[in-house]
């Protein structure tokens, strides 16, 4: 269980990082579709893990979790994605239990920052 951040970490962890700090990844849609995304906040990171069933983000999902703590600055939910879907076998479903941990800390970190479509 993730520690419940403050306000002002909240709000830190939510903002939109400045373009030299970006993580780039793409979306493959196949059998040739290719869309390469720039994902400048957790709530793009969110839409680009989002199961769908025409495609599947393209990210290093180790390189990802450095990103979230060194660039967003949100340590513990690195840690909680490497805990709990690096341990696991495949990348298709590694990407899904980053989308759900992920998923869960957002609403927790909109709720703890005052958002209300939190």
């Amino acid at each position: 269980m993730m520690q419940q951040p403050t306000r002002q970490q909240a709000r830190e962890f939510l903002r939109m990082l400045p373009y030299d700090a970006w993580l780039y990844a793409a979306l493959m849609m196949p059998p040739k579709l290719i869309q390469k995304r720039s994902v400048k906040t957790l709530d793009d990171l969110e839409l680009l893990l989002r199961p769908a069933s025409n495609a599947i983000a393209s990210v290093d999902l180790p390189l990802m979790c450095d990103w979230i703590e060194e660039k967003v600055g949100d340590v513990a939910l690195a840690a909680q994605i490497r805990q709990e879907a690096l341990t696991i076998n495949g990348y298709k479903q590694q990407c899904q239990k980053a989308h759900e941990v992920l998923l869960l800390r957002i609403g927790a970190l909109k709720k703890a920052a005052g958002v209300l479509d939190a």
